[in-house]
């Protein structure tokens, strides 16, 4: 099951009463937001994307158009605070020889399961 974290309450709240698991099993954030919680993601979105190139922002658009696409992700919402390229950052990164350290566990870790 894949849920989206801006979404999360509604999501799960779904999937629990689907499987019959309202009463039985409680799903949480671990680390919840209060309102400035939009504007903080915001401010970090736009410090990093600032960080990039268009093209290269374009470039990981392509390679994750999957995520971008079953989340409902604009692109213009991410291209709009990279840079032109004027020799000051590459167009293109290749990634290809860099190994993925995350795992499952990390996956999950904003995600706390426990008993009502």
């Amino acid at each position: 099951v894949i849920v989206k974290m801006e979404t999360f309450n509604r999501d799960t709240d779904f999937i629990l009463s689907q499987r019959d698991l309202s009463g039985v099993v409680s799903l949480t954030k671990k680390h919840s937001s209060n309102g400035n919680q939009k504007k903080k993601v915001n401010n970090l979105t736009e410090s990093l994307f600032s960080q990039l190139s268009k093209n290269m922002v374009k470039a990981l658009f392509e390679k994750y158009m999957i995520d971008f696409e079953m989340f409902e992700y604009d692109i213009s919402d991410y291209v709009k605070y990279a840079s032109e390229s004027k020799g000051i950052m590459p167009d293109v990164m290749d990634i290809s020889d860099i190994e993925s350290e995350a795992t499952e566990e990390d996956a999950f870790n904003d995600v706390n399961i426990s008993e009502p």
